[in-house]
């Protein structure tokens, strides 16, 4: 589902569920992937309006930057949140990947600018105007109540992964070395003037909290160390049953007091301290669970991946019974009826006492990808992906859309509002008449199931291509396979047509092929990579690209790469569009890049953790929509 959390102590496989680029090093040896329009939110997704300002319960409103780019699907944003903590119901912090902050005043969620790009994995305050948050490369900063503004924490290279304290001039905070992560932790304390490093440690550590003078950490190896107020100790276990499971990793601490403390780490693992002993409350399971936190001694709650939720009422802990697949790692409240849970996608999760709720809004139930978008009119416009996914833009919001079936959607084209066709998977073929979406009859052999892109020309003349360089044209009442020559090892990925007569069909291996209005021929190759997507402004104007960066242009005449290309070799570039020969945008590997006519720049949309790339509409100049993992859709709107 959507990206997990770039903890420390957890072997992550990031997908670019919506996230930026900025790269650092797990505890594990992984890597870990880090990272602010002028339209209204629709009012059917701007979520419940007549909130009380204890009820904890955020408005979706999109999250937009200042580079005129925003959210338009999750809402309010899709970036990874990590930690939440606040002063008060109507005064929390969020934080999380690419140093992004959020604030949420009781009514509604708002970005405040950061002073990092670093991911931000913890955050506490002493008191409303006065909030700590850290994270990866030595990242301290601070709330004074007007500004976030960075703090030295006279560290080099330290990943810091907690922070709490006793009062604002007591404040601790968990660090660890990326490079001896599993042999190296640190503490550093802040004594209300600077930071220092306070002490070391045989392990890394993820997790802190106190109790007065008494200070607890706790990190890989089950390690859990203790500050009395003048020394530290560290508790080492046993491997008898009933005690805390030796060598598991602890990702979060939380106490009611002293002598009731609650570890949570890998492998679903709940130990708890009574002051004297460990004993281990596991449930039987291989989640991760990333953060505790409670009221009191009889109401606790931990978090997790696969949206785990557990919660001890004094007796035993028990699991939410409903499902919720995104990851979890973070939990606070102000009271037993009144606690957020935050993790990937962007997501938020309210319990009220009875029942947990989805506070953020994600159109797209399903939470896969988009692989592609396009419209009829700055007011009409359609995106598909994973799962059937069928999307539909109205010119204020997203809403979902019929497929009637679960086969992945890879291409989305039209002609007008009552003649769209969509096509993927299995050799799927939907045409969208006014009313609804219905499968065509293709007739595909067996061999022949995926279908990459489809372009209607007109109502009675509409392409699509595939895997086994597969081509099929539609002529006003069926589907007919055409001989395009192409290899049957090589699938083509995207068609795009000026013309009945100038239609161009790219893929794998550099494959371009042409069709004249009588049969295909193989423009000469001019790259071994693959190429995803074609555009073109004019039948002598035509882009595609691909994979190393690859940009290859056609003036009317040939193909040749473009000059003075910036795109790194390592950017698989999966879209192009634009509205003229002037105005031309490409996307891929989490980079959106604009051609203005003269030369190809980077654009950042100053959102943290998007992770735009897979299509791209531009129904207007300066109107762009991008689609990508996790349901992600952002928009640059002047």
């Amino acid at each position: 589902m959507r990206v997990l959390k770039p903890l420390i102590l957890v072997s992550i496989s990031l997908a670019l569920g919506c996230h930026d680029s900025n790269t650092g090093s797990l505890v594990d040896g992984s890597t870990i992937v880090d990272g602010g329009a002028d339209f209204s939110p629709v009012e059917d997704l701007a979520g419940p309006t007549d909130l009380s300002p204890t009820d904890l319960s955020p408005v979706a409103v999109a999250i937009c930057s200042t580079a005129n780019w925003c959210w338009e699907n999750p809402l309010p944003q899709g970036g990874q949140i990590i930690a939440v903590w606040g002063a008060s119901a109507t005064d929390v912090w969020a934080v999380g990947l690419g140093g992004q902050i959020i604030h949420f005043n009781g009514t509604t969620l708002t970005e405040v600018e950061s002073p990092t790009v670093n991911t931000l994995l913890a955050v506490w305050g002493a008191a409303a105007n006065d909030v700590w948050a850290v994270g990866q490369n030595d990242t301290i900063v601070h709330w004074d109540g007007t500004l976030w503004v960075g703090k030295p924490s006279f560290t080099t290279g330290q990943t810091l992964t907690g922070v709490w304290g006793s009062g604002s001039n007591d404040v601790w905070a968990t660090a660890y070395d990326p490079i001896n992560s599993l042999t190296s932790g640190q503490a550093l304390h802040w004594n209300g003037s600077a930071w220092s490093p306070a002490h070391t440690f045989g392990a890394g550590m993820n997790g802190i909290w106190g109790s007065g003078t008494h200070v607890w950490l706790a990190g890989v190896n089950s390690t859990v160390e203790h500050y009395d107020g003048s020394a530290w100790s560290e508790f080492t276990y046993s491997t008898t049953p009933g005690t805390a499971r030796q060598g598991e990793l602890f990702n979060a601490i939380w106490g009611a007091s002293a002598s009731d403390i609650w570890l949570v780490g890998t492998m679903n693992t709940i130990v708890h301290w009574d002051g004297a002993h460990f004993t281990d409350h596991s449930p039987i399971g291989s989640e991760n669970l990333e953060g505790v936190w409670g009221t009191s001694a009889s109401d606790v709650w931990a978090v997790g991946s696969g949206g785990e939720r557990f919660h001890f009422s004094g007796g035993t802990w028990s699991s939410s019974s409903d499902f919720f697949g995104d990851d979890l790692f973070g939990v606070w409240g102000t009271a037993s009826d009144r606690v957020l849970a935050v993790g990937s996608g962007g997501a938020i999760l309210k319990w009220n006492g009875g029942a947990w709720s989805p506070v953020d809004v994600d159109v797209n139930d399903f939470s896969g990808a988009l692989h592609a978008i396009w419209g009829v009119s700055v007011s009409d416009g359609w995106a598909v992906g994973n799962f059937g996914s069928l999307m539909h833009w109205n010119g204020h919001g997203w809403s979902t859309a019929s497929s009637g079936q679960m086969n992945n959607l890879f291409g989305i084209h039209g002609t007008s509002p009552s003649d769209v066709w969509a096509v993927g998977d299995g050799g799927t073929i939907l045409h969208w008449l006014g009313s609804s979406f219905a499968a065509e009859t293709t007739g595909l052999t067996s061999f022949t199931t995926l279908l990459n892109g489809v372009f209607a020309i007109a109502t009675d003349d509409v392409w699509t291509v595939g895997q086994n360089g597969y081509a099929a044209h539609f002529t006003g009442s069926s589907w007919t396979p055409t001989t395009t020559g192409a290899q049957s090892s090589e699938a083509l990925s995207a068609v795009w047509a000026a013309d009945a007569t100038h239609v161009w069909a790219v893929g794998q291996l550099g494959s371009i092929l042409r069709w004249n209005g009588t049969s295909w021929a193989t423009d000469t190759i001019v790259t071994s990579q693959s190429l995803n997507a074609v555009w073109g402004a004019s039948a002598s104007d035509v882009w595609a690209v691909g994979s190393a960066g690859t940009i290859e242009c056609y003036d009317g005449m040939s193909w040749a790469a473009l000059a003075s290309n910036p795109v790194p070799i390592y950017v698989y570039l999966d879209a192009v569009s634009g509205t003229s020969a002037n105005d031309v945008w490409l996307s891929g590997g989490d980079m959106i890049y604009h051609w203005d006519g003269l030369s190809l720049s980077e654009v950042d949309p100053q959102l943290p953790g998007v992770s735009p790339g897979y299509g791209i509409w531009t129904p207007a100049q300066g109107d762009v929509h991008i689609v990508g993992d996790e349901s992600c859709i952002i928009r640059h709107h002047n």
